[in-house]
């Protein structure tokens, strides 16, 4: 039988063990970019440091970085008061799932299902305006990530790790989250005629929508509250703007009945991810970040809406054309009495959701193909495609462009007029 002195030597080599293993788990979470990155930020800042704009740059890059770095006890005491603990992680459930909701109504899959639900289903109106606020905010917030190239908090407890090679000011998901919500209350309550009760839930969820998902970011440990309040203010900055000009003027040039319109739109779209790659120099840098392939899904959703709906308004449906020439809205969201009117919905969302994802899919499948025939070197070929996606932008750009663009055309015109919803 073991001794008593032999038990206690056992229980502190155990102990020390786990120490080392929390120290490497740590030194492993906690560095948010890897060291070949920082390397290459720091010989392109002194390549360019000399010039106005990157000295104007890095000034209030460094004043950002101090701010949070100060700011990383608050995103370590927010966790705690939600029951993360440092070595076990969340040790409250409900809290857990609670915030990883919050999350998902900033993620690809929210938009991916949301915005197509209100092209079949709600008023086309809406889903015109809240996908030109999206791709405005979340490109623009892209762009500046990689512009400051601001770390994340640097804190043992992320639990969330699919966005680490990104940079962290600002936060999109609190960027989208006061775009989305503010656009799509304000526009049924504007538009609309509803009880005061109605008004009060549509409040509740605004109010909802835009705390979870800027809570969820300090709880899962990958913002800090600086990269949230300037997400906030820039959204709602990018918001009135939208809605001011920028919406007026997209819709006069979605009713030009001009094929030069829907192509003029592709060719903007791509300068703008042309423009994206060459301000951020990243010919400069070898490592592969995602947030250019974010950016890239963005502005090919948006392409492919745009296109989309020009189809269908000079197509299919001159009717809502009309309506929108002489400003009487097509209101189309309606209380369903009935079974077979709600079975309809969920029976064409779901098929609708899948044929976006397919069609997503294929045009991915087909242009890696193209790719690996007719463009790639021999020694290039054997790389599997999600190497492929990860390490050339001259490969995932255009593909991830294509494919996104397929989406947004399927759900805003092939699906509705399949649906037999057309608007």
């Amino acid at each position: 039988m073991a001794t008593e002195s032999d038990n206690n030597n056992n229980n502190t080599n155990n102990n020390a063990s786990s120490n080392n293993n929390d120290n490497n788990n740590q030194t492993r979470i906690s560095s948010r970019l890897s060291s070949e990155i920082q390397q290459q930020d720091e010989k392109f800042n002194k390549k360019d440091e000399t010039t106005l704009e990157h000295a104007i740059r890095n000034k209030i890059r460094n004043y950002f970085l101090k701010q949070i770095q100060k700011e990383t006890s608050q995103v370590i005491a927010f966790q705690r008061f939600f029951q993360v603990d440092t070595i076990k992680g969340p040790q409250n459930k409900f809290y857990h799932y609670l915030f990883l909701f919050g999350a998902t109504l900033g993620n690809e899959g929210m938009f991916a299902s949301f915005l197509p639900f209100l092209f079949w289903h709600g008023d086309p109106n809406l889903a015109r305006y809240s996908c030109l606020i999206w791709c405005i905010v979340y490109s623009i917030g892209q762009y500046l990530k990689e512009y400051f190239q601001l770390p994340r908090p640097n804190i043992v407890t992320t639990l969330e790790n699919i966005y680490e090679t990104e940079y962290g000011l600002p936060s999109t998901h609190a960027m989208g989250s006061f775009a989305l919500s503010t656009t799509c209350c304000g526009f049924l309550l504007y538009f609309y005629e509803m009880t005061n009760f109605v008004k009060f839930i549509l409040f509740f969820i605004l109010i909802f929508w835009i705390v979870i998902c800027c809570a969820s970011r300090l709880y899962l440990g990958v913002h800090s509250p600086l990269d949230i309040y300037f997400g906030f203010i820039l959204s709602i900055f990018l918001t009135i703007i939208t809605h001011l000009w920028i919406s007026p003027f997209m819709d006069i040039i979605l009713l030009m009945d001009n094929l030069m319109v829907p192509i003029g739109m592709n060719l903007f779209l791509i300068g703008f991810l042309f423009f994206y790659k060459t301000s951020m120099k990243f010919h400069k840098v070898n490592t592969w970040r995602s947030s250019y392939g974010d950016t890239a899904r963005i502005i090919g959703s948006y392409n492919g809406i745009f296109c989309g709906m020009w189809t269908l308004l000079h197509f299919f449906n001159p009717k809502y054309r009309n309506e929108m020439i002489t400003g009487n809205f097509y209101k189309k969201f309606y209380l369903y009495n009935d079974f077979n009117s709600y079975l309809f919905i969920v029976i064409t969302t779901i098929i609708g959701i899948i044929e976006i994802l397919l069609a997503k899919e294929i045009t991915k499948k087909f242009l890696l193909y193209l790719y690996k025939n007719y463009y790639l070197l021999e020694n290039q070929k054997e790389k599997t495609d999600k190497e492929l996606m990860t390490t050339r932008y001259d490969v995932e750009i255009p593909i991830l462009f294509c494919s996104y663009s397929m989406i947004g055309f399927n759900a805003t015109c092939v699906l509705p007029y399949l649906f037999g919803s057309i608007y």
